[in-house]
């Protein structure tokens, strides 16, 4: 195998197990919201996006500039790989930012062990929205990531 095989295997695997599953978080959050689940399912994600998503999604960024080394490619010169890297680092940045400690600071909401009522409750509401805006913005940020990659529009 040569070194592009590698890179590009590296490349896909990192974008199928790392960022792949991330398209069922939401469906996980819904299914245990307002159940016994609740904070199970939100660890389940916070572990998942912890020990897969970032450390994959980061081997897609290596990766993927290996890739454009081997092949020679500059940067400015493919408008559509630009706003790709664009796009992730973006999309990486906020996962790491905003969207994993969101993550940390329901659980932490949560561990007193009893229902928060009145501003914890809201405070935990607005926490959830933050983090299903967020899903939503990292799930169609991949998707255009997926398709630039795929179709090369310009």
């Amino acid at each position: 195998m040569d070194l592009f095989g590698l890179l590009l295997f590296l490349h896909l695997f990192g974008a199928m197990a790392g960022i792949g599953p991330t398209f069922v978080f939401g469906r996980i959050a819904r299914k245990g919201a307002g159940t016994d689940h609740g904070l199970f399912a939100t660890r389940v994600v916070r572990l998942l996006t912890s020990t897969t998503a970032i450390p994959l999604s980061a081997l897609v960024l290596v990766s993927g500039i290996g890739l454009m080394v081997e092949r020679g490619y500059a940067l400015f010169d493919r408008m559509w790989l630009l706003v790709s890297i664009v796009l992730f680092a973006g999309s990486f940045t906020y996962s790491i930012t905003v969207q994993n400690p969101t993550l940390a600071r329901i659980i932490e909401h949560a561990r007193e062990g009893t229902q928060p009522t009145g501003e914890g409750a809201a405070e935990i509401a607005r926490l959830r929205t933050r983090v299903r805006r967020g899903g939503i913005y990292l799930r169609v940020t991949a998707t255009v990531i997926l398709a630039l990659m795929i179709f090369k529009p310009f």
